[in-house]
């Protein structure tokens, strides 16, 4: 009898470790990272799990393990799998695109350890309003003058704002287009006027956001070198 329980006990821990081989003694708890701190509606989200328990594994599996939610606590959107990149092991790696309706505050992303609950990791970011949301009051020029290149920067509320475009026409006194340019996704845009010569030249700036049109905003800015 003795030694049928040692067998049934040697089996037992034979299978146990062929299912566990590639999990690693739990030596860190784990912790979850989003790749940037600020986000807008249709941004693209990166987030990673560091596991380094589960470093031999190329994917984690369960129901809900990585779930992002905003400020009031409703899901935005939830995964049952993760995958780890070949040259990153123990980092699981899931992108996602912000809905155009996602609400400005704060967003979290919750892990839970999909083979012992009792482990996992929270992460906060913060979604920010497009134009839409706020005040465009200006878009001025800053240095002004300026000697070798200016910004124009989106003015509105809170600060901290950016338009999906920001278009920037730039006029001599005589009314003649000399320049133009765009900035995507941003608050501010940099022209050198590097062609121009000294002097006043008139500026006209159009905001683009969720589909609307703030402007235009109208100045001068000048050229001293």
């Amino acid at each position: 009898m003795l030694n049928l329980l040692i067998g049934i006990a040697l089996i037992a821990l034979a299978f146990g470790s062929a299912v566990l081989i590639n999990v690693q003694p739990v030596n860190a708890l784990p912790s979850i990272h989003f790749d940037r701190d600020i986000y807008y509606s249709g941004s693209t989200v990166i987030i990673s799990v560091l596991e380094s328990q589960y470093a031999g594994l190329r994917e984690l599996v369960g129901i809900n393990i990585l779930v992002l939610y905003d400020k009031d606590g409703a899901v935005i959107a939830a995964w049952d799998k993760l995958e780890s990149p070949p040259d990153q092991p123990g980092v699981f790696i899931v992108t996602y695109v912000l809905p155009a309706t996602i609400k400005p505050g704060k967003i979290c992303a919750r892990y839970t350890d999909p083979y012992m609950p009792n482990r996992g990791a929270v992460a906060c970011a913060t979604v920010l309003g497009w134009c839409g949301y706020v005040a465009v009051k200006n878009v001025v020029p800053n240095p002004n003058p300026f000697s070798s290149s200016t910004t124009f920067i989106l003015q509105g509320v809170p600060t901290g704002i950016r338009a999906s475009k920001i278009f920037i026409a730039i006029y001599d006194l005589a009314g003649s287009k000399v320049d133009e340019f765009i900035g995507i996704n941003t608050a501010a845009v940099s022209w050198n006027g590097k062609n121009l010569g000294n002097g006043a030249y008139i500026y006209i700036a159009i905001v683009e956001g969720e589909g609307k049109i703030f402007g235009p905003f109208k100045g001068f800015v000048y050229i001293e070198r």
